[in-house]
């Protein structure tokens, strides 16, 4: 029995041996390709298959109507006033930024003109009498004038 065993053995390997000799690298590469293409399909099916299935089976009516409500109150909780005020003063500031960068001469030109309004009402009160100062003197000199000039004129 055990020759008989053995006979058999050894034929299977010469069978195997002779037909892997056989196996072409082309009928290699077909055979595996064929067997790639298989998985694959059963793995595309299996996706489909489970996806349509457990969104229904996972969440009942119940689940779905309460996802829809939570998901409602979490939208009215949201302050979209105030973001939109803020949104609105950010806007407002990225416009007053490019404005003031857009023009370097015409800030310099406000800046210096603050600075002149700032010297102005300091010195307003003391200028006002300096200037009344002035011109009192201006009249009086003109006056003396007027009056040598008359009377060289008399002469």
């Amino acid at each position: 029995m055990k020759a008989i065993e053995n006979q058999r053995q050894q034929q299977w390997w010469s069978r195997l041996s002779t037909s892997i000799e056989r196996l072409s690298y082309r009928n290699a590469t077909l055979i595996l390709s064929l067997f790639n293409l298989l998985l694959f399909l059963l793995l595309v099916h299996d996706l489909f298959l489970s996806s349509s299935s457990s969104a229904h089976q996972f969440l009942s009516n119940s689940d779905q109507q309460q996802g829809r409500e939570s998901e409602q109150i979490r939208l009215a909780m949201q302050p979209f006033r105030l973001i939109q005020a803020l949104r609105d003063i950010e806007l407002e500031n990225e416009n007053l930024h490019t404005a003031l960068h857009e023009d370097p001469k015409q800030t310099a030109a406000l800046d210096l003109s603050n600075r002149l309004k700032d010297i102005h009402s300091y010195n307003d009160a003391s200028s006002l009498k300096a200037l009344a100062e002035w011109r009192r003197r201006k009249m009086e000199r003109a006056r003396k004038r007027e009056t040598e000039r008359n009377v060289t004129s008399q002469d």
